[in-house]
Parts: C-alpha cells; sequence; structure tokens
C-alpha cells in the first residue's frame, strides 16, 4: 500500500497511470487506466484452464510468495513462487554451441525432469526466433519440450496485452492429472520471441504461470 500512496503523490491529479487489479475471489486480472482506459479483464490461465487441474496449496489464489531470479546472462528477469528453490540459469545450448538464455525452476528438478510428479517451468527467449511465428516455434519445440506422454488438447490465441502469441495444452501426461502450458509469444515490436512452458500439478502452478508472465522482462541481450 505505501508503494501506491508513493505513486500517487509523485504525479498530479490528472495524470493517467496504468494500472492492474487481481479479484483474487475470481482470479481476474483487470487491466487499465486511472484517467483513461477503463478496466477490462485480462486472458489469465489460473482463469482459464482451471477445470483442467486439481486444487492444490493456496487453490484459487495461487503460491503467496514469489522471489526474483534472473538467468545466467541477467538478461531474463523473472518472479517464481518461493517454493521453486531449485534454479538452473545456464541457459539453452543450440547444435551450433550458441546459447538462448534460459531459466529452469522447479521445487523438485527430479521430478519436473524425470516424470510428471513436481511443478516447474522453462522460460526463454531470443532475437533469433522473432522471425518464426509463435505457431513454427510450437511446431518446432512441442514433441522436444513436452514428449509424446500427454494427450495434445489443442491451440489457442494468447494477448497479454504486451506479448502476442499462442499456447497450447497439453492434459493427462503420464496418466496423471497433471498438465502441460507450452507459450511462444513476441512483444509488439516483434523483437524476440518468449517461450514458456510451465508443468502444472494444481491450480497454484497456473497462477504461478500468470505471475511468471506477467512479471518476466527481458532486460539484456538475447
Amino acid at each position: 500500500m505505501s508503494d501506491y500512496c508513493d505513486v500517487l503523490r509523485s504525479n498530479t491529479a490528472d495524470d493517467v497511470l496504468t494500472i492492474e487489479v487481481l479479484r483474487t475471489s475470481t482470479n481476474e486480472v483487470l487491466a487499465g487506466q486511472l484517467n483513461g482506459a477503463e478496466l477490462e479483464t485480462v486472458q489469465t490461465f489460473a482463469r482459464e484452464l482451471q477445470d483442467q487441474v486439481p486444487d492444490g496449496a493456496g487453490s484459487g489464489e495461487g503460491y503467496t510468495e514469489y522471489y526474483e531470479v534472473r538467468d545466467d546472462s541477467g538478461a531474463i528477469v523473472v518472479s517464481v513462487p518461493v517454493e521453486s528453490d531449485e534454479v538452473n540459469g545456464q541457459g539453452e545450448v543450440l547444435d551450433d554451441g550458441s546459447t538462448w538464455p534460459a531459466l529452469r525452476v522447479s521445487p523438485d528438478f527430479s521430478g519436473f525432469d524425470g516424470g510428471y510428479s513436481a511443478p516447474g517451468a522453462i522460460i526463454a527467449a531470443s532475437s533469433d526466433l522473432a522471425v518464426l511465428t509463435p505457431e513454427d516455434v510450437l511446431d518446432a519445440f512441442s514433441q522436444d519440450v513436452v514428449g509424446t506422454d500427454c494427450a495434445a488438447a489443442g491451440r489457442q490465441p494468447y494477448d497479454d496485452g504486451v506479448c502476442v502469441g499462442t499456447y497450447e495444452l497439453h492434459a493427462a501426461c503420464g496418466g496423471t492429472e497433471t498438465v502441460i502450458v507450452l507459450l511462444a509469444a513476441k512483444p509488439v515490436d516483434g523483437s524476440f520471441m518468449v517461450i514458456v512452458a510451465v508443468q502444472a500439478t494444481s491450480d497454484s502452478d497456473l497462477a504461478a504461470l500468470d505471475r511468471i508472465l506477467d512479471s518476466f522482462a527481458v532486460v539484456g541481450d538475447v
């Protein structure tokens, strides 16, 4: 609240300020402006896909504490649940030896990498992929990231007001109730491609995905 008051004090009563509001009772995120555009509902995975996974810790609200992590190059910064305390920021090494800035986070890498018992996320960004469409990227990486143990549940457009792209849902992974959401999107200037894959074992992980996308920033070369 003090930060909110500081922002108000540093502006005049007529200034147009961009704001986001979270309705915790419904998981709705609304974006708009003070003295400007009216609040409108923003696309959220916690609301759209909540019926696809079981209720979890903090059901309907997501995790309660987050912290900021960066990849080893310092180019990507994002907020993840404090429970995701296993972090690998080495990046994705390509066949030609080059590396994309990337982060892998999970509360349990063994359960994340070795199966579907633990949640986790992969966050990457690449300017090299900006020449492709999000659909091209999903076509190229879906099998490598998701594997063949999940049932493809179709693709949907994605637009959070900052990045625009496509996501696909993979359900019933390994015969469990775990789902994987794979997203490819570009900012409106088309300068780079964002790739996010989240393995969700409960609705809390979908709320974490929303927080990841809301906090994600590129602050270096990708």
